[in-house]
């Protein structure tokens, strides 16, 4: 009796508060190893029940020792979904798109934008890109919630409406939790949705503007008899040819010759 409530009297100071009804199973489990331990029972088998179960550290529930000495319920509480879902600022999460070109902002900054498919693979490394607990630019909001690191293990696409300029993913991810002295890993299945909004891009602002041309390429024939034979194979190579006239923004007829604009030096040289 003594050894009995010496020790029911340490494990309910260790968890002052602890409930009725755990109080109850620690009443049962130390009256179990009492009565083995009297009857004589080996010292293999008190030494199984003593370690393989004890109580959470959060709820005094009895369960089977873990990093953390945490049960289920309670590692749970733990949410993750509110680091990944906050983009820059705090923000919601937000991918630029051309409404006139329909390309996707790549990098977030505005310079480059690229045509993507949905539910592409490309279109799923752009919204991964997005948000910055994945990206390495919100560590501090990380670290303030304990979070140490997260490790996608899995993505996938959830269908939404065309015209909701709505995109949804569904994230499985581990997270990494400091609980000193010793860092416990949990894993989570987040949803995370990104707002559509309409941004130019560099390329369509130039294109509405009156001087849109970088580069210039005057075409010229002096010959002596004053034949445009050059020129008229040159103006029907250029006609017929699509993948040569995507660059030029532009054609002035001179003189003696032509004049092509173009967006940009590399275009008008190749």
């Amino acid at each position: 009796n003594l050894l009995y409530r010496a020790t029911y009297t340490v494990m309910l100071s260790y968890y002052p508060n602890t409930k009725d009804h755990r109080k109850n199973l620690i009443f049962y489990e130390v009256s179990s190893i009492l009565v083995r331990f009297r009857s004589g029972k080996s010292t293999m088998t008190t030494n199984r029940l003593t370690t393989s179960l004890i109580p959470c550290c959060t709820c005094g529930a009895i369960i089977t020792p873990n990093p953390s000495n945490q049960c289920a319920a309670c590692l749970a509480t733990i949410d993750i979904s509110s680091i990944v879902q906050r983009g820059p600022g705090g923000q919601d999460l937000v991918i630029h798109q051309c409404r006139q070109c329909r390309r996707y902002d790549r990098n977030g900054d505005g310079r480059h934008f690229m045509l993507l498919d949905p539910e592409s693979p490309d279109m799923m490394a752009t919204l991964l890109k997005q948000i910055p607990a994945l990206s390495g630019k919100g560590q501090q909001h990380m670290r303030q919630s304990g979070v140490e690191a997260l490790h996608l293990l899995d993505s996938l696409f959830i269908w939404t409406e065309p015209n909701s300029m709505r995109m949804r993913l569904m994230l499985t991810l581990k997270a990494d939790i400091n609980e000193a002295p010793r860092t416990v890993s949990i894993q989570q299945r987040v949803k995370v949705e990104f707002k559509v909004q309409w941004r130019q891009c560099n390329d369509c602002i130039k294109e509405s503007r009156s001087r849109t041309w970088q580069a210039i390429l005057q075409l010229r024939q002096k010959t002596d008899g004053g034949g445009r034979r050059g020129l008229l194979i040159m103006e029907l190579a250029i006609a017929r040819n699509a993948e040569m006239r995507k660059h030029i923004l532009q054609v002035q007829t001179k003189k003696s010759g032509f004049d092509f604009y173009f967006a940009s030096l590399d275009k008008a040289r190749h």
